[in-house]
């Protein structure tokens, strides 16, 4: 297979996405308030039922505002010049972009999609001009597919 030309590329495009933290913490958390009240219910009925209402339900706020507060604006850095197109957050390398699906009919000509695996939610991103979308298309659909 012939090496491409990468040079015709800029070596880095910055583009706007969206970051999810991870919940792990949040939903442990929750649970235990459920399981707290599953213990009033034991421990204590009837008073205990509606401790345990109370509790489903303040775990469910809880649950509801962290989700989203999770959801948070970032930047990103693709390295159009190396093979696979490498992702970073500020200094920490995300990691390869070496497989998944583009979806080229958005909203606005400066969004991409990103689909990562087959079933997956399809992460936008929002880049600064019409012309670096479509350079991060021209490159990225030289080795994945575009999706219908």
């Amino acid at each position: 297979m012939p090496e491409r030309d990468l040079s015709q590329y800029p070596e880095v495009i910055e583009f706007e996405g969206i970051g999810n933290v991870s919940l792990l913490q949040i939903h442990i958390i929750a649970g235990s308030v459920v399981v707290l009240g599953v213990v009033f219910a034991i421990l204590a009925p009837p008073g205990g039922y509606v401790a345990l209402a109370l509790f489903i339900i303040i775990a469910t706020v809880y649950d509801l505002v962290f989700i989203r507060k999770s959801q948070k604006p970032v930047r990103i850095k693709l390295f159009l010049r190396t093979d696979p197109v490498q992702a970073m957050l500020g200094e920490a390398k995300i990691g390869e972009i070496k497989s998944g699906t583009l979806v080229m009919n958005m909203e606005k000509d400066n969004e991409l999609g990103y689909r990562a695996a087959p079933n997956r939610q399809i992460s936008i991103w929002i880049f600064d001009s019409t012309e670096d979308a479509e350079t991060v298309a021209k490159r990225l659909l030289e080795y994945l597919p575009r999706e219908a």
